[in-house]
């Protein structure tokens, strides 16, 4: 039979789960991360679409109209925000657009 202590432990953790469940369809605020530099436009993205754009290598959240065509390949557009595959990641992709308008 577990003690009492066990049983208390499994509450705050079950308690958790729900939250987070529930979490994954808020919207998050997130700053673009369009490649240019200095950047400070905020998005709001469903965690969940947040946690499927991360699992992706070379996609980012970006504010509709700052995708840079010639190195990156539009993946979806939404109301606030547009996914984006780039083609080059790291500190490649910021190379050239440090001039560009916002």
């Amino acid at each position: 039979m577990p003690t009492a202590f066990a049983i208390s432990e499994r509450v705050p953790s079950f308690r958790f789960e729900f939250l987070a469940a529930q979490w994954r369809h808020q919207d998050m605020g997130l700053y673009c991360e369009c490649s240019t530099t200095g950047c400070i436009e905020m998005i709001f993205v469903p965690a969940d679409e947040y946690e499927r754009v991360r699992e992706q290598e070379g996609w980012f959240l970006i504010m509709p109209g700052h995708v840079v065509a010639e190195s990156e390949r539009v993946v979806s557009k939404h109301g606030g925000y547009e996914i984006v595959a780039a083609a080059r990641t790291g500190r490649a992709r910021f190379q050239g657009s440090a001039d560009e308008a916002v």
